[in-house]
């Protein structure tokens, strides 16, 4: 996909954002900035306006949601519900119930799009050994469903987060 600019984030145990090196939190209830002057230009995001986040019913993906929308920007979100919450996604943001690998869904979700945050995934590491095939449909060919479908749009940015199930139990996880 070279006409993507990807992008990769993964959290370690140590310090959970590796662009801080402070350990204050920044609370979420920032001024909201004018319309269509999105803030996140300087950030890693860059100058989009319309973000998509699928999996942005979950957790971290809800929080996400909500900064991108104090920072000016429009979001959309895609998620199948099966581990986030709908009441989690705020009134301000497009939702759209789906599945990331049904193309249909992900071409009616990219429409507008600038840039995607991908956290769409089935993070549980006991149910990804006892479902291993549901497992790795979701989490690598709706990955790779996100990326064709974004190569096929105008989106300009892809950018992959993940967590520490990644490491799975290990003792001392490496990277």
């Amino acid at each position: 996909f070279p006409e993507l600019e990807l992008e990769s984030i993964t959290e370690s145990a140590e310090n959970p954002d590796p662009g801080r090196t402070d350990r204050k939190r920044r609370p979420f209830s920032r001024r909201a900035v004018p319309r269509g002057r999105c803030r996140t230009e300087k950030r890693m995001i860059g100058p989009h306006k319309r973000i998509l986040v699928t999996g942005g019913a979950g957790f971290i993906g809800a929080h996400l949601v909500e900064t991108l929308r104090l920072d000016g920007c429009e979001a959309v979100v895609l998620d199948d519900l099966s581990m986030g919450r709908r009441e989690n996604v705020p009134a301000a943001a497009t939702f759209i119930e789906g599945d990331i690998r049904d193309a249909d869904v992900l071409r009616r979700a990219l429409a507008g799009v600038d840039a995607v945050v991908h956290l769409a995934a089935h993070v549980s590491i006991r149910a990804s050994c006892e479902r291993f095939v549901e497992d790795a449909s979701v989490n690598v060919l709706g990955t790779l469903a996100v990326l064709k479908a974004c190569a096929d749009s105008e989106v300009k940015k892809f950018i992959y987060a993940s967590s520490m199930g990644v490491y799975a139990d290990s003792a001392q996880p490496t990277p």
